[in-house]
């Protein structure tokens, strides 16, 4: 296999074109490697913490239009309020628990069990089930919507005063706390919390909180991956920097790939190699750091 370094250019609206220089050396390469690897592993760990913060917006917009438009006059199907908010909150509650359960897996698998990073990320998750009941009711909420179905049991038309001692109309989905005790007998110690609940409570409170705690482990994760990551972006953007400046080309580089020389002669490209460079703004945006120009 030979390998060489090339730059990329858009030389129109849909066209790029390559222009190849140089054979790499396999310290390049391995750095261009470590990279995309490290970033790769990034993108895989945060897609699903994206689709927990999806889940969660489309089950708190639903809560807030529907109590919107109840406020309004407007009429609410509460059968429909009632379907359309369990199936959010199935839906929130699975990839929540996909997110906590899959992320500790994949450290487990990339660092090693009883790594210290395994260790830190097994101590944030146990921090927030010690520590916040929200975390606790939703974590088992999850393991009994499997076996008992829909979560939520009680539809709630009322009034409540805002600030103002202004009495306002308020449509909202309860839960049912003997129904959940009655229905599942593996709440473990959120057994003793639900009974110190009245018998039925509001989601509102305790699903930011939960949201909260979640978004509190993806900042560990972070921490967990950000040492190697941004090592490996630091060798690379040291490289990118250089053979820019080496070849006075301000295109993308990439790595032409031949099966052999004679290929590589005729310019028969066998594969190309892109970096994630795209990502690297992305990435300095979540951690909260400036990315150079």
């Amino acid at each position: 296999m030979i390998r060489k370094l090339a730059f990329m250019k858009s030389t129109g609206v849909k066209e790029k074109g390559i222009t190849v220089y140089r054979e790499i050396s396999s310290k390049e390469f391995n750095i261009g490697m470590e990279f995309n690897k490290e970033v790769g592993r990034y993108l895989r760990y945060m897609e699903l913490y994206r689709m927990v913060e999806e889940n969660f917006k489309d089950l708190a917009n639903e809560i807030d239009s529907k109590n919107t438009a109840f406020r309004s006059g407007q009429e609410v199907d509460p059968d429909e309020f009632f379907l359309q908010a369990n199936r959010l909150l199935l839906n929130f509650l699975s990839i929540s628990r996909t997110f906590i359960d899959h992320s500790s897996r994949k450290i487990k698998k990339d660092y090693g069990a009883d790594s210290k990073q395994d260790k830190r990320f097994g101590e944030a998750l146990s921090n927030k089930y010690d520590n916040s009941f929200a975390y606790r009711f939703f974590y088992k909420l999850r393991n009994y919507s499997q076996h008992c179905g829909m979560p939520f049991g009680i539809v709630s038309e009322r009034f409540v005063k805002n600030k103002f001692n202004q009495e306002l109309p308020k449509i909202e989905i309860l839960f049912d706390r003997d129904s959940l005790l009655n229905q599942y007998d593996s709440w473990s110690v959120v057994k003793q919390d639900l009974l110190a609940k009245p018998k039925t409570f509001s989601i509102n409170e305790y699903i930011i909180e939960y949201m909260v705690c979640i978004k509190e482990i993806n900042t560990t994760l972070l921490e967990i991956i950000g040492d190697e990551l941004f090592k490996k972006i630091d060798d690379f953007s040291k490289w990118y920097a250089e053979v820019r400046n080496q070849h006075k080309d301000n295109g993308t580089p990439l790595i032409t790939e031949y099966k052999n020389l004679e290929e590589s002669q005729k310019g028969h490209t066998s594969n190309l190699v892109e970096f994630k460079i795209d990502k690297i703004k992305d990435i300095m945006k979540v951690y909260g750091i400036k990315a150079s120009k």
